[in-house]
């Protein structure tokens, strides 16, 4: 399915591969209510080259406790390819495609998705790491109020 028929809020970045990851944010929300949800507690960055690379990653964000105050950043290269399922990120109060010229330096891509979240939290996961049911609600009940916090 198209990212333009599922309400995904897309960004987009220019300039060379490798000299400029800075995304900058679309208001493209065609159809979506994604407004109504609120403000998100969390952000949730992953980097991926296609949505099968993360759909188990995306699952089990679905099933954590906060999943409806979670806005997941995908940055990739293939905005317009990932093919994103609806019904796995339906439940999310926020979903937002951040493409960069390249995924790699990993570092740099990262850094473009950390850029675009609006939550005050922030969490990084890649594809081989399924947080818990409640390790969102916890982090974030834990840092509420402390300022930037750096941590594994």
């Amino acid at each position: 399915m198209d990212i333009d028929d599922l309400g995904v809020e897309r960004s987009a970045s220019g300039g060379d591969a490798g000299t400029n990851h800075e995304g900058s944010c679309l208001e493209d929300q065609k159809g979506c209510n994604m407004a109504d949800r609120g403000s998100p507690e969390m952000s949730v960055i992953i980097v991926t080259d296609r949505y099968d690379t993360i759909r188990k990653t995306v699952r089990h964000l679905r099933e954590q406790e906060l999943s409806d105050r979670l806005e997941i950043l995908i940055v990739t290269q293939a905005g317009a390819d990932l093919d994103l399922d609806a019904a796995e990120i339906g439940a999310f109060c926020r979903v937002r495609v951040v493409e960069v010229p390249a995924i790699r330096p990993l570092a740099l891509a990262t850094a473009a998705g950390i850029r675009q979240a609006s939550a005050p939290v922030v969490a990084l996961v890649e594809d081989h790491a399924y947080p818990g049911p409640a390790g969102p609600r916890r982090l974030s009940g834990h840092t509420r109020g402390l300022g930037p916090q750096w941590g594994p």
